[in-house]
């Protein structure tokens, strides 16, 4: 590799360093300030439930903490020396964040199965780093980088086995697996939700079913909301968001998923 293109990919090894430092600081932030409880995410993404796992954890320390230091690491390589004179060390740290992010990446699609969009944005900062650092470089390199990586995703998972979910990651899971059972017997039963997109308590209720919430039947009543019917909502004589209709009778407020289990006559298992 030329030592332009080697200057042009320590330049962006260190930028996107920098951008992977800022999202695991934010998180190892939210998980000792908040209990892990307070991750913004939008869109119906379940960023806690992903960040209270015992997944998200590395010898009981939050995987942000280690992935901050990595970065650190990474950071000052890629500005100080570069691929020049630091690429073993900048491969050997790319690869042992390949590692443990794939063991992550695995943990939330198939075992979870729940998204933390900055979870999967540093995975993906985590690839591009390691291919740059890769690229150019002799088999041996590349594939001590590959063991790395191998032993550094057999790791996350002992570590994950030697951790416990948070109480509140084990409530949350329940939470979501009761949330699609019921959610699909509210649709199946003709239950309606009338709310506002302006409406907080709205905005709460759906957060409540998650991902799920898409598969309820909503009525928009703002007249500026999407595919909004603020005729029927009228008709209906709405006059509190959220407001729910089931089985005939109205009920105002935003409720719990155990109210309405029991106001619709939802037994967990069965639809």
């Amino acid at each position: 590799m030329s030592e332009t293109k080697k200057n042009g990919s320590s330049v962006a090894i260190t930028a996107l360093s920098v951008t992977g430092l800022a999202i695991c600081l934010y998180l190892t932030a939210i998980y000792y300030t908040t209990d892990g409880a307070g991750a913004y995410c939008s869109g119906g993404w379940q960023c806690n439930e992903v960040l209270n796992s015992k997944f998200s954890k590395m010898f009981g320390y939050p995987a942000s903490l280690a992935g901050a230091i990595g970065y650190a690491f990474l950071s000052v390589a890629g500005a100080f020396g570069g691929l020049r004179k630091n690429r073993a060390l900048i491969i050997g740290l790319a690869s042992t964040g390949v590692g443990v992010s794939a063991y992550l990446s695995w943990a939330e699609f198939f075992v979870i199965r729940q998204i933390c969009p900055f979870c999967v944005t540093s995975a993906v900062i985590i690839l591009v780093i390691w291919i740059l650092s890769v690229r150019g470089a002799d088999g041996a390199k590349i594939g001590a980088g590959v063991v790395i990586a191998v032993v550094a995703a057999v790791a996350g998972y002992v570590s994950a086995e030697m951790s416990e979910d948070s109480p509140r990651v084990s409530q949350n899971v329940q939470n979501v697996m009761m949330s699609k059972g019921l959610a699909q017997h509210l649709k199946k039963t003709g239950a309606v939700m009338y709310g506002s997109f302006k409406c907080p308590a709205c905005i709460m209720q759906k957060k409540i079913f998650g991902a799920d919430a898409k598969k309820l039947n909503y009525v928009e009543c703002h007249p500026e909301g999407k595919n909004a019917k603020p005729d029927l909502c009228r008709e209906k004589n709405i006059g509190a968001f959220p407001t729910w209709e089931i089985k005939g009778s109205f009920h105002k407020g935003a409720k719990t998923l155990e109210q309405l289990s029991k106001i619709s006559g939802y037994k967990s298992g069965r639809q």
